[in-house]
């Protein structure tokens, strides 16, 4: 069972928590965790890439069609003898499915800009080209030989990918005009696209009292210690400051359980990331093991009166 770690301090227990020392390993392949981090990025490639190709092979064809079948609609309506208030009346109709799809069109390149985004943050984590036909290094995926195509969107019970089988005119349609067109909006609005990514990445769900909060239950952390440094925990409950007030048996703030030690703290604050942090990416391999639904899970009932 996890334990509390006693301390009278209304924001951090001044004894840090018993932290072993890790085991001595030897290393066998020095490349190990390189190969890795660029066997991960592959995998991950492969999956924005046939996102891309659904987009450029599938979608992205269709709505065009769309669109230059309505503008021609409105050009045959124009020529045709019809009283004025009925041409009014189709016109206008033929004016919104052209706004619709227009809309449509740019949404794809926003998310074809998104994925783009990905690849981007992706490429720097591959070897460098040199030692790409090493063993142990994956084959890094490109684009138009990307055979898999993936819907947008995740299975919304089983949260994988779906799987997108492409008609032969699809397989064989000349896409690189497409991509340029999406690669040049991209280039457009890079900024504004990286805004949207990032965005909800800084919303964190409000408490009840709406005051937003830098992390979530579950959430991976490191918290930091004077004289151990950093330690990895997960983030099992907050408190408001109304909740604490009045309780002593709780303190305002993120309570963590720490993965090594079994022990666990509340009242723990941030402190603009000098006390508390998300992981880097190193550091999220401490957590590659960890079912954090699960320590949340056992320890729900702690605070219980």
């Amino acid at each position: 069972m996890l334990k509390r770690v006693d301390d009278d301090d209304s924001t951090r227990v001044s004894e840090s928590p018993r932290v072993s020392d890790p085991p001595q390993v030897t290393e066998e392949d020095p490349d190990k965790k390189q190969k890795k981090w660029h066997n991960k990025a592959c995998e991950q490639l492969n999956l924005t890439f046939g996102k891309m190709n659904y987009i450029v092979r599938r979608l992205l064809p269709e709505k065009k069609d769309l669109l230059s079948a309505a503008e021609m609609a409105k050009q045959r309506i124009a020529r045709d003898s019809m009283p004025d208030a009925l041409k009014a009346n189709f016109v206008l109709a033929g004016d919104k499915q052209i706004t619709s799809l227009q809309q449509e069109i740019k949404a794809l390149h926003v998310e074809y800009g998104r994925l783009r985004f990905e690849e981007d943050e992706l490429l720097p984590k591959l070897v460098d080209e040199k030692r790409r036909n090493e063993d142990g290094f994956n084959t890094v995926p490109c684009l138009l030989e990307c055979e898999k195509c993936y819907e947008l969107e995740a299975d919304p019970v089983s949260k994988a990918l779906v799987s997108v089988t492409l008609t032969d005119a699809e397989k064989e349609r000349a896409v690189e005009d497409l991509m340029r067109e999406c690669n040049q909006y991209y280039d457009d609005n890079k900024e504004t696209i990286r805004s949207l990514i990032e965005e909800p990445k800084r919303k964190k769900v409000r408490v009840t009292t709406g005051t937003p909060r830098e992390f979530e239950v579950a959430d991976h952390v490191m918290v930091h210690y004077p004289k151990t440094g950093w330690h990895e925990g997960i983030v099992t409950n907050y408190f408001s400051t109304s909740q604490a007030k009045g309780n002593k048996a709780i303190k305002a703030g993120y309570v963590v359980d720490f993965l090594k030690s079994n022990d666990w703290e509340n009242g723990l604050q941030p402190k603009k990331g000098k006390k508390m942090r998300s992981p880097d990416e190193e550091e999220e391999e401490l957590f590659a093991d960890v079912d954090a639904a699960a320590i949340v899970e056992e320890v729900k009932d702690r605070f219980a009166t």
